[in-house]
């Protein structure tokens, strides 16, 4: 008995290489398809870049532009407090603009009076002498001396105002002029008592001129060189300022010198000086009298310190009365 052998079915080689082809025309779509989508992928990915360096950029100049912004609102700052200090100022300014006004508005209206004063007795004089002429029919008449002596004090009087309005231009102008000459101070005090107690008297001030004494002790000559008009004028000026505000009081001239240097008091019993008015005392148009302009310490202050000298005031200590007005000179110029 022979043994048999039986062969087992085996693939076609033709089915093998159709699948083969299938598959590999299948991976070559999928191989495609991949493709496209890593381009598309890679253009994404280049428009992201593109938008990242965009922003960057746009981040970047953000970040400038807010730095800009940053010290634009710093020098806006510094502006406006350069504004706000500006108009600070200004509204200090428009203040010290109004008073002067006012205090100019003031001193026209004092001195439309204090030159009317000196005015009426001259015109009244002139018009009765005019009167006595035109009555009596006469080339020539009689002039009683009291009339000359009042027309003269009153022509003096307007003579000190038009200068004193004449040295406070001088003086806003740096045009004082000073002349310098060696004199004895004693004199020109004697004389300036004399000149304003005849002012008072001319001022309708008598009563207060009898009741109010006028103290000086000459003593020893002192000699020093200054401008001696000028010198009168501020003496004049500090007797005149403490007859004002002394009724029935007295008032003491004392000098006090040394090696290099003089100094003058004018020490009264009057009302002092008011709180108010002390920080201005110097200043231009401040009084607190109904007579004067204001302008007699503003114009002796001025003096004073052109010699090279200072002035001062202040009520008296140790609960006296009063007040005392002082300028202090140095003995050579």
């Amino acid at each position: 008995m022979s043994d048999s052998v039986i062969d087992s079915p085996t693939a076609e080689p033709s089915d093998n290489i159709g699948l083969d082809i299938l598959e590999q025309e299948e991976l070559e779509l999928k191989t495609i398809e991949l493709k496209a989508v890593n381009e598309k992928l890679e253009a994404k990915t280049a428009e992201l870049k593109a938008a990242d360096e965009s922003l960057a950029e746009l981040n970047l100049e953000l970040a400038h532009l807010n730095q800009v912004l940053t010290q634009t609102n710093v020098r806006l700052a510094k502006v406006n407090k350069k504004l706000a200090a500006k108009n600070k100022e200004l509204v200090l300014v428009n203040i010290q603009i109004k008073h002067q006004n006012e205090a100019q508005q003031e001193f026209i209206n004092i001195a439309a009076h204090e030159l009317r004063t000196p005015i009426m007795p001259i015109l009244g004089i002139a018009e009765m002498l005019d009167v006595e002429y035109q009555e009596q029919n006469k080339q020539e008449i009689l002039v009683d001396k009291r009339h000359i002596e009042t027309i003269f004090r009153n022509a003096r009087r307007l003579e000190r105002l038009a200068e004193n309005i004449l040295d406070v231009s001088k003086i806003k102008d740096n045009k004082l002029k000073l002349y310098i000459e060696e004199f004895v101070l004693n004199d020109i005090i004697m004389n300036a008592i004399d000149d304003v107690l005849i002012s008072a008297a001319d001022n309708k001030r008598v009563t207060i001129c009898n009741k109010t004494k006028i103290l000086y002790d000459s003593r020893e000559p002192t000699y020093i060189k200054a401008d001696k008009e000028r010198i009168s004028q501020v003496i004049y000026n500090l007797l005149n300022n403490a007859i004002k505000f002394t009724e029935g009081g007295t008032i003491i001239i004392d000098v006090q010198n040394s090696t290099d240097i003089v100094v003058v008091l004018v020490k009264d019993t009057g009302i002092g000086i008011a709180p108010e008015i002390q920080p201005k005392l110097y200043s231009k148009f401040v009084t607190d009298s109904c007579q004067g302009m204001g302008l007699g310490l503003y114009i002796s202050k001025n003096i004073i310190e052109k010699h090279g000298g200072r002035v001062w005031a202040e009520n008296n200590a140790n609960g006296e009365k009063g007040a005392t007005f002082g300028f202090k000179l140095p003995l050579t110029n």
